[in-house]
């Protein structure tokens, strides 16, 4: 009986992944936000990382990356403004934000779970899930601009660090908007079904209470 429940939790979970994954990138198709900043107008605000995180949070780690591989598969099968190269960023960016959050969940989990909220571990992990997309993504972007898309230019140094310091404002602002929604349904989720929020990963994120020792008279 156990074996059954496994297989049936993991079919459903691998099910969501692919369902997540494809209405990603179907948004990302369909809604297309220009980031309003002069000098990264290439830019764009993307939803469809919403259900990216959604899923991480909702199915757990695994689901949620895999979400991300699929949503990157469907993009390129779609015209995008950057073939090829466009969907390979949007990957690394999505799975860098996911694990670092994954990390701050560790962290809340180890060190503040019995203490603090879970709005405080919510916290955590969008702070560590902005910083470690920043940092991961700096060095990609640098070889994708040398190698790709404007080789053989000489950059100068103040433009490469005006470029990479916007590109980590970008980054940072992104996965508040990609994480903010989805931490927001999960709350509501935890009030109106509590039958069906005790299933999901961020249950684990609630605060352990201490048993309660029955007074006697």
């Amino acid at each position: 009986m156990t074996v059954q429940r496994s297989s049936v939790s993991r079919t459903t979970s691998l099910t969501g992944a692919a369902v997540f994954g494809a209405l990603a990138a179907v948004i990302a198709f369909l809604i297309q936000i220009p980031y309003p900043v002069p000098g990264f107008t290439f830019l764009q605000l993307d939803l469809a990382e919403i259900v990216d995180v959604l899923a991480f949070l909702l199915f757990g780690p695994a689901v949620g990356l895999l979400t991300t591989l699929i949503h990157y598969l469907v993009l390129n099968f779609l015209p995008t403004a950057s073939p090829i190269f466009g969907p390979l960023l949007k990957l690394f960016g999505v799975t860098s934000m996911l694990l670092g959050m994954w990390l701050g969940y560790g962290a809340y989990s180890r060190i503040l779970k019995r203490t603090g909220g879970v709005i405080t571990g919510y916290g955590i992990m969008l702070g560590t899930g902005a910083v470690l997309r920043a940092i991961l993504l700096t060095p990609i972007n640098y070889v994708f601009l040398i190698f790709v898309f404007a080789p053989n230019t000489a950059f100068s140094t103040s433009f490469l660090s005006f470029y990479f310091a916007g590109l980590a404002i970008y980054n940072v602002l992104q996965t508040v908007l990609a994480t903010v929604v989805p931490f927001v349904v999960v709350k509501a989720l935890r009030k109106a079904a509590p039958n069906l929020e005790v299933r999901t990963w961020v249950a684990k994120m609630k605060p352990s209470r201490p048993a309660q020792t029955q007074k006697t008279p």
